[in-house]
Protein backbone atom coordinates (compact mmCIF):
# COMPACT_ATOMS: atom_id res chain seq x y z
CA UNK A 1 0.00 0.00 0.00
CA UNK A 2 3.05 2.53 1.05
CA UNK A 3 4.67 1.51 -2.07
CA UNK A 4 1.70 1.89 -4.41
CA UNK A 5 1.42 5.40 -3.06
CA UNK A 6 4.89 6.76 -3.30
CA UNK A 7 4.88 5.57 -6.76
CA UNK A 8 1.10 7.56 -7.47
CA UNK A 9 2.72 10.49 -6.06
CA UNK A 10 6.15 10.12 -8.14
CA UNK A 11 3.49 10.03 -11.06
CA UNK A 12 1.90 12.91 -10.06
CA UNK A 13 5.04 14.91 -9.92
CA UNK A 14 6.33 13.56 -13.10
CA UNK A 15 2.67 14.45 -14.98
CA UNK A 16 3.02 18.08 -13.79
CA UNK A 17 6.97 18.38 -15.00
CA UNK A 18 6.19 16.90 -18.14
CA UNK A 19 2.81 18.77 -18.85
CA UNK A 20 5.06 22.25 -18.44
CA UNK A 21 7.67 20.56 -20.89
CA UNK A 22 4.80 20.26 -23.51
CA UNK A 23 3.58 24.14 -23.11
CA UNK A 24 0.53 23.13 -20.66
CA UNK A 25 1.76 25.61 -18.00
CA UNK A 26 4.77 26.19 -15.81
CA UNK A 27 7.96 28.07 -15.77
CA UNK A 28 10.19 25.72 -16.40
CA UNK A 29 9.43 24.45 -19.70
CA UNK A 30 11.06 20.98 -18.71
CA UNK A 31 10.33 17.45 -18.32
CA UNK A 32 10.87 14.28 -15.59
CA UNK A 33 10.02 10.85 -17.01
CA UNK A 34 8.46 8.56 -15.10
CA UNK A 35 11.23 5.65 -16.01
CA UNK A 36 8.83 3.43 -17.58
CA UNK A 37 10.71 1.43 -20.24
CA UNK A 38 9.34 2.70 -23.59
CA UNK A 39 10.17 0.04 -25.80
CA UNK A 40 10.68 -3.69 -24.28
CA UNK A 41 13.46 -4.35 -26.76
CA UNK A 42 15.24 -1.47 -25.67
CA UNK A 43 15.41 -1.44 -21.74
CA UNK A 44 17.24 1.94 -21.26
CA UNK A 45 15.08 3.58 -23.67
CA UNK A 46 17.78 4.59 -26.26
CA UNK A 47 15.56 3.96 -29.36
CA UNK A 48 12.42 6.00 -29.18
CA UNK A 49 14.35 8.97 -26.66
CA UNK A 50 17.24 9.19 -29.74
CA UNK A 51 14.32 9.21 -32.07
CA UNK A 52 12.88 12.26 -30.58
CA UNK A 53 16.43 14.17 -29.94
CA UNK A 54 17.59 17.33 -31.91
CA UNK A 55 21.32 18.12 -31.85
CA UNK A 56 22.22 20.08 -29.07
CA UNK A 57 23.84 23.73 -30.24
CA UNK A 58 27.45 24.36 -28.27
CA UNK A 59 25.45 26.64 -25.83
CA UNK A 60 23.04 23.72 -24.70
CA UNK A 61 25.85 21.40 -24.34
CA UNK A 62 27.55 23.38 -22.05
CA UNK A 63 24.33 24.75 -19.79
CA UNK A 64 23.08 20.55 -20.30
CA UNK A 65 26.59 19.75 -18.36
CA UNK A 66 27.09 22.37 -16.52
CA UNK A 67 22.97 21.47 -14.74
CA UNK A 68 24.21 17.57 -14.96
CA UNK A 69 26.92 18.37 -12.86
CA UNK A 70 25.38 20.62 -10.18
CA UNK A 71 22.52 17.49 -10.51
CA UNK A 72 24.95 14.71 -9.63
CA UNK A 73 26.38 16.92 -6.89
CA UNK A 74 22.86 17.48 -5.36
CA UNK A 75 22.25 13.60 -6.25
CA UNK A 76 25.82 12.51 -4.02
CA UNK A 77 24.58 14.65 -0.81
CA UNK A 78 22.04 12.81 -0.76
CA UNK A 79 23.58 9.28 -1.01
CA UNK A 80 23.09 8.75 -4.52
CA UNK A 81 26.17 7.11 -6.59
CA UNK A 82 25.89 8.89 -9.60
CA UNK A 83 28.44 8.77 -12.78
CA UNK A 84 29.71 12.01 -13.99
CA UNK A 85 28.11 13.50 -17.65
CA UNK A 86 28.38 11.84 -20.43
CA UNK A 87 27.68 14.13 -23.35
CA UNK A 88 26.75 12.97 -27.29
CA UNK A 89 25.72 15.43 -29.87
CA UNK A 90 22.44 14.59 -29.03
CA UNK A 91 22.07 14.08 -25.01
CA UNK A 92 23.36 14.25 -21.63
CA UNK A 93 23.27 11.33 -19.33
CA UNK A 94 24.58 10.37 -15.87
CA UNK A 95 24.22 7.02 -15.16
CA UNK A 96 23.81 5.09 -11.77
CA UNK A 97 24.02 0.97 -10.91
CA UNK A 98 20.94 -1.35 -10.28
CA UNK A 99 21.52 -1.00 -6.43
CA UNK A 100 20.09 2.13 -6.34
CA UNK A 101 16.56 2.46 -5.66
CA UNK A 102 14.71 4.38 -8.30
CA UNK A 103 11.79 5.65 -6.53
CA UNK A 104 13.96 7.36 -4.30
CA UNK A 105 16.07 8.72 -7.08
CA UNK A 106 13.70 10.41 -8.83
CA UNK A 107 12.14 11.89 -5.74
CA UNK A 108 15.66 13.22 -5.36
CA UNK A 109 15.97 14.03 -9.22
CA UNK A 110 12.39 16.57 -8.68
CA UNK A 111 13.50 17.78 -5.59
CA UNK A 112 17.31 18.57 -6.70
CA UNK A 113 16.19 19.86 -10.22
CA UNK A 114 13.90 22.16 -8.49
CA UNK A 115 16.03 23.43 -5.90
CA UNK A 116 18.55 24.18 -8.79
CA UNK A 117 15.49 25.80 -10.83
CA UNK A 118 14.09 23.48 -12.85
CA UNK A 119 16.52 21.32 -15.93
CA UNK A 120 17.42 23.96 -19.03
CA UNK A 121 14.76 25.49 -20.94
CA UNK A 122 13.00 23.47 -24.01
CA UNK A 123 14.99 20.20 -22.33
CA UNK A 124 13.88 17.19 -21.26
CA UNK A 125 14.92 15.03 -18.10
CA UNK A 126 13.97 11.55 -17.78
CA UNK A 127 14.78 8.64 -15.42
CA UNK A 128 15.47 5.27 -16.68
CA UNK A 129 16.40 2.48 -15.33
CA UNK A 130 20.36 3.05 -15.51
CA UNK A 131 20.73 6.22 -16.66
CA UNK A 132 19.52 9.83 -16.54
CA UNK A 133 19.27 11.73 -19.73
CA UNK A 134 18.50 15.14 -20.72
CA UNK A 135 17.55 16.30 -23.86
CA UNK A 136 15.51 18.71 -26.35
CA UNK A 137 12.59 16.92 -27.96
CA UNK A 138 12.06 17.20 -31.44
CA UNK A 139 8.34 17.20 -30.19
CA UNK A 140 5.85 16.75 -27.30
CA UNK A 141 4.74 13.13 -27.16
CA UNK A 142 2.73 13.30 -23.73
CA UNK A 143 -0.66 13.17 -24.79
CA UNK A 144 -3.10 15.51 -25.04
CA UNK A 145 -5.64 13.97 -22.12
CA UNK A 146 -2.71 14.01 -19.60
CA UNK A 147 -2.15 17.49 -20.07
CA UNK A 148 -5.86 18.50 -19.71
CA UNK A 149 -6.01 15.81 -16.59
CA UNK A 150 -3.10 17.68 -15.00
CA UNK A 151 -3.91 21.47 -15.64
Amino acid sequence: MVRRLREALLVGATLVLLTAACGGGGARGTAAGDGAEPDSADATGTSKIRANQRALTSEESKRFVDFANDLRSCLARNEMAISRPNATRTEIDLEYGQSVDRASLMSLVVRCGDSLGGPPPKSSLQVFPTRIVIYVPKQCLLDEKVIRATA
